[in-house]
């Protein structure tokens, strides 16, 4: 886990890259933008004590969005491989929960899209441009 400081205008993570980590705002605000979303303004506006980057990172999905900085933005990040050690040390019930409040979230998501006529980030990529990696962590040491 570290912490980071962000310029305005930054791109976090790009709309289907590998999800590599979460993110905690600690300061500052991160607009998200999804697929679908040409323009210069953000479908949401994260903030501090906003979590981003965590249903990826879950269920091993490609970002389903483009996260830029708003200004100046501190964060906590935690890479998938620390995520998943602390969740596989995490009680059981815990653990099957979060896995059931996930699938939920990702089969409302394909609904969503499905009946708005668009596709799942996952859906606009091959299997070969899923397995390539983008490893954020790297970037953002």
């Amino acid at each position: 886990m570290n912490k980071r400081t962000m310029e305005d205008g930054y791109t976090i993570f790009e709309t289907g890259s590998k999800s590599a980590s979460v993110f905690l705002i600690i300061e500052g605000n991160v607009g998200i933008y999804l697929p679908t979303n040409y323009s210069r303004t953000p479908d949401f506006i994260l903030g501090e004590n906003d979590i981003l980057g965590e249903m990826g990172v879950i269920n091993n999905s490609l970002r389903s969005g483009k996260a830029i900085c708003i200004g100046a933005v501190t964060a906590m990040n935690i890479s998938k491989i620390e995520f998943d050690n602390k969740l596989e040390n995490c009680d059981v019930f815990i653990r099957g929960l979060l896995g059931v409040l996930v699938s939920r979230i990702d089969n409302l998501n394909k609904e969503l899209a499905k009946k708005n006529n668009q596709k799942t980030v996952s859906a606009c990529f091959t299997d070969e441009e899923k397995k390539g990696e983008v490893v954020e962590e790297e970037r953002l040491k």
